[in-house]
């Protein structure tokens, strides 16, 4: 099924996000929109009040044709379940947005972290050696919203790869790590539904981060007639980097190398990448938002946003980056408890416990505390909320010392999203310090 099948149905909007909102101003004009209403998400947009609203445990045959859901509403539910079982299908708008594109004109990026900077590098690769190209898909901007007349690099969240029927001719996967075990389930189908990105016929190439093992199990999953690429990082940038490059600029972080080689992977299966193009793009990379993004120097005191390192895999990335720092990290953790394991995060943090305090809140942060202490880490908390954690380590920061909010847990409910937090660190930094 297709976005372009979809005309002249009549078809349930499910979750009014980005995803849903887009969808209604896609299929407005040709087709009949009901919005599916679980009573979570809202009025919703203005316009939203001109459809007709159904519960999703009143639809039954024949009151939809089709849904499309949006990435927040996990295909596992229950009430999702039943609805399939009626024979209406539930749909991410990516998935059917996908089914209607020349599988040469996308690539597209997915992992348990690293496919946001992977994809927005790629993204600015090959605008550098003169492919236009958007960076599209779970970086807030919906597919839909590209023109025909560029290649579309697309990030691929679990969320929205779980509905994929078709895969693009080249795709990379970045890390697979532990992640959203309450939207996915197990650990296991958490993996085979980030790998089906890759699973389909079309895909001729598997771009394979260096930190996915070559015998992963999961790789099983990937289609028996592509090529497999794993990335060697080093030797990428060896043969890439210009003799004059100053360094890597903002690339300096092992999983930022990673990051930058695996993009240069996808962007080559594309077309020439030269070493004028990597220079290019890291001379002028300035980072993404709330990822390892240093938002205040005061005091001696670095201070890093990285509110997007939203689950253990990443904070431990993000302390890794942060082991030449001069002084004590001051790291700032928790929030709500997804059920995936902390084992990586607690390991990353004890073989550092001689410089890292660890000021822990929400949910995780009861759960690491006594595990840190017991280890002998020097821990603050588990503290009522952010900002208390934010304006304690302010006042416990000491010249040299880096304040790093990592915090290895989603959003509690209530609280937004990871930029709402990393706004709110921001916010409390500069206020502080002004």
């Amino acid at each position: 099924m297709s976005l372009s099948s979809l005309r002249g149905r009549r078809v349930g909007v499910w979750g009014l996000g980005i995803e849903g909102r887009e969808a209604v101003r896609l299929l407005r004009a040709e087709s009949e929109i009901v919005v599916v209403d679980d009573g979570h998400g809202g009025a919703g947009p203005p316009e939203a009040a001109e459809f007709e609203r159904i519960s999703p445990d009143r639809i039954g045959e024949g009151d939809v044709d089709v849904i499309v859901r949006s990435p927040g509403i996990s295909k596992y539910r229950d009430d999702v379940v039943r609805i399939e079982r009626l024979g209406i299908e539930t749909q991410g708008l990516t998935a059917l947005w996908l089914e209607d594109q020349d599988p040469a004109r996308v690539i597209a990026v997915t992992g348990t972290k690293g496919k946001s900077t992977t994809s927005a590098v790629c993204a600015s690769l090959l605008r550098a050696a003169g492919v236009p190209s958007m960076h599209v898909g779970n970086v807030g901007v919906p597919p839909t919203q590209a023109p025909d007349d560029v290649l579309t690099v697309l990030e691929v969240s679990s969320y929205q790869a779980v509905d994929m029927r078709v895969s693009p001719r080249v795709a990379g996967l970045t890390v697979l790590g532990i992640d959203h075990l309450d939207w996915h389930g197990t650990v296991e189908r958490y993996w085979a539904d980030k790998v089906n990105v890759l699973a389909h016929a079309a895909l001729e190439v598997a771009v394979i981060g260096p930190a996915v093992d070559r015998d992963a199990p999961m790789l099983a999953g990937i289609s028996a007639g592509a090529r497999r690429r794993h990335v060697d990082t080093d030797r990428v940038l060896r043969d890439l980097l210009p003799e004059h490059a100053d360094g890597l600029g903002g690339f300096d972080a092992p999983h930022l190398r990673d990051d930058l080689a695996i993009a240069i992977g996808l962007a080559s299966e594309v077309t020439m990448i030269e070493p004028t193009h990597v220079a290019e793009v890291v001379a002028n990379y300035e980072g993404l938002p709330h990822r390892m993004q240093t938002v205040a120097r005061a005091g001696g005191v670095t201070y890093i946003d990285d509110a997007l390192g939203s689950n253990p895999t990443a904070t431990v990335a993000a302390l890794h980056a942060s082991d030449n720092a001069p002084g004590r990290v001051l790291i700032i953790l928790g929030g709500r408890d997804r059920g995936v394991p902390s084992t990586p995060l607690v390991e990353a943090i004890v073989e550092r416990r001689d410089r890292v305090v660890a000021l822990t809140m929400g949910e995780t942060g009861r759960q690491l505390a006594p595990l840190l202490a017991a280890a002998e880490v020097e821990v603050v908390g588990p503290l009522a909320d952010l900002d208390s954690a934010v304006r304690l380590a302010i006042a416990e920061a000491a010249p040299g010392d880096t304040v790093l909010f990592s915090p290895g847990a989603a959003t509690a409910e209530g609280e937004g999203n990871y930029a709402t937090r990393g706004d709110r660190f921001t916010e409390l930094v500069l206020d502080a310090n002004h």
